[in-house]
């Protein structure tokens, strides 16, 4: 039965949006999903794992009426959660290493700096301004931040410049760097309508707030940058050479103009610490955050892409002229989400509860493809499906054929069980690079071409992408990596064999294992009767059908 938007019990303010605005353009949404669908989707999205079949069934029959909160509890306080959001920052962030002697301590500190403030569920604001106002050596916290963006340039002026590029893209979820060239006026009127106003000078006040920071390199290797604070530093707009045009205006006091009102740092106040309190302080600064997290959860953000904002076509009250249209999909649920987080002292374990209690959120991700449009994406009529990321998809292989990886990593005594945990988008090492590495289980060639390929990007001039490719279709078809598992002798195929033999399983109990491991579903009663047979043939009859289940989409996509 089809239910009316009016029908659907409405949880929170996501939900009211949504629904209400379903109902103005007269477009039903999608049934809820099953529990069982529901339950795979929240593992994958908050913990990057899929749901044990013990788990995935206890959710399934438990009667509970508040099972649904109960399970995003259990989640958020799981240390795959750790994993996943620890990876998460990372690359939002985009921490990857510039260290000099491939001990990637800069990248490592980084990673344990966020690893800790995920655990804690320490507030955005706070590591914004963590990650703004470091000081001391880059390796004792998260000092990489601010040393990537100056690595390979010589310009003082362009270091900084560059610095606030990453910071207005990471914060504010803007493209300001086309300003840091030239004024908007005659280039960005059909990009940006807000850049399209902002002048070069006012991007120079945002750098200007970097210009006492000093970065001095040291050690025997020139392996390490001491960051620290000088009074003196100034940013004088009068350079010829470097990476961008001439510059002509003489010294620039700091000013956030650009953004919004014209600051200056209080007396003796340091300068990253005024900019760390004007963002932070910023409404943009929470719709930026909020947009993004929705973006993981939905599969696209309210404004997409999520760190393309044009901060003149974000209100309501006051529309864009003519041909422009206001930029976010639901306008009031982007503020009414920016207002819940920041009232919540920028809290993401709130943030997530919120998103996944909803209705909304829970919808299902089948609809009448006859009835189906383009645009009723935009409007979350039903839940959008997303493609695992490369992390995903090789943790899902490890855990349901019972072959866990381990992969050594740079600066690191101990292998990794799970992608999802490794440090950057460096590893698994190569061997050659150190001898001193933990031993793999996996040939780290292999595992490394298998994430790029599918699509997991380098945080620096590669970005993480979930486009599909022939080249994933091959890995999930012939990769070393998933046949060497499903045909080991202590493999999932190889014990169930021996189940069966001893009489301890079914051969319907067998094939409903391999559907509720693999993909994460029970199979249907003629998916039983078609492969009941089948399993009997022995441990390769069973790998064979693991494969397959492999090689369907509900392997490949949350939804």
């Amino acid at each position: 039965s089809s239910s009316t938007p009016g029908r659907l019990p409405t949880n929170n303010l996501i939900d009211r949006e949504i629904f209400n605005t379903l109902v103005l353009k007269g477009v039903l949404p999608a049934e809820l999903a099953t529990d069982e669908e529901y339950c795979r989707r929240v593992f994958l999205d908050i913990t990057g794992r899929q749901p044990s079949p013990e788990r995935l069934l206890k959710y399934i029959t438990d009667t509970d009426s508040d099972k649904k909160s109960k399970l995003i509890d259990e989640l958020i306080n799981s240390e795959a959660y750790i994993d996943r959001w620890t990876q998460w920052f990372g690359d939002l962030t985009r921490n990857f290493t510039v260290a000099q002697d491939a001990s990637a301590r800069d990248r490592n500190a980084q990673y344990l700096y966020l690893r800790d403030a995920v655990s804690k569920n320490k507030p955005f604001s706070q590591i914004t301004t963590d990650l703004i106002t470091f000081t001391g050596v880059y390796d004792q916290g998260p000092g990489g931040f601010l040393v990537r963006p100056i690595f390979g340039t010589t310009l003082p002026q362009d270091g900084y410049d560059e610095i606030s590029a990453e910071v207005s893209r990471t914060f504010l979820g803007t493209q300001a760097v086309c300003v840091s060239c030239h004024d908007g006026q005659g280039h960005l009127e059909q990009v940006n309508l807000y850049f399209a106003n902002k002048k070069r000078s006012e991007y120079w006040g945002i750098s200007s707030f970097f210009a006492q920071t000093v970065f001095t390199v040291f050690g025997a290797q020139n392996e390490l940058v001491r960051i620290s604070n000088d009074a003196r530093g100034t940013y004088n707009a009068n350079t010829k050479d470097g990476m961008r045009p001439p510059r002509t205006n003489g010294v620039i006091e700091p000013s956030y103009s650009l953004f919004g009102t014209i600051s200056k740092p209080s007396a003796g106040e340091e300068r990253r610490t005024t900019l760390a309190k004007l963002i932070t302080s910023d409404p943009q600064f929470a719709r930026a955050f909020v947009n993004r997290v929705f973006a993981h959860f939905f599969a696209l953000g309210l404004v997409d892409p999520v760190d393309q904002f044009d901060l003149a076509r974000l209100d309501p009250n006051n529309p864009p002229t003519e041909p422009w249209t206001l930029q976010p999909s639901h306008p009031v649920l982007l503020n009414e989400l920016a207002t819940f987080f920041q009232k919540s002292g920028y809290d993401l374990q709130a943030l997530i509860r919120l998103i996944t209690k909803s209705q909304a959120y829970s919808l299902s991700s089948r609809y009448d493809e006859s009835q189906w449009k383009e645009e009723y994406a935009r409007l979350y009529a039903r839940k959008l499906v997303r493609r695992l990321q490369a992390e995903e998809v090789l943790d899902a292989i490890s855990t349901s054929t019972f072959r866990p990886g381990a992969y050594a990593a740079m600066g690191f005594s101990k292998a990794f069980s799970s992608a999802m945990a490794l440090p950057g988008t460096e590893e698994p090492l190569l061997s050659t690079i150190s001898r001193n590495n933990p031993p793999q289980s996996d040939d780290p060639y292999i595992v490394y071409k298998f994430l790029q390929g599918f699509g997991r990007g380098d945080r620096n001039t590669v970005f993480r992408s979930n486009n599909g490719s022939i080249s994933q279709a091959f890995d999930l078809f012939n990769s070393n990596l998933l046949i060497s598992r499903i045909s080991h002798p202590t493999g999932l195929p190889t014990q169930l064999a021996k189940n069966l033999q001893a009489g301890k399983a079914t051969p319907e109990e067998v094939v409903v294992f391999l559907y509720l491991i693999t993909i994460g579903r029970q199979p249907s009663s003629a998916e039983i009767e078609k492969l009941k047979t089948q399993v009997t043939a022995g441990p390769e009859a069973i790998a064979d059908l693991q494969w397959a289940l492999f090689n369907r989409l509900d392997f490949l996509y949350n939804y």
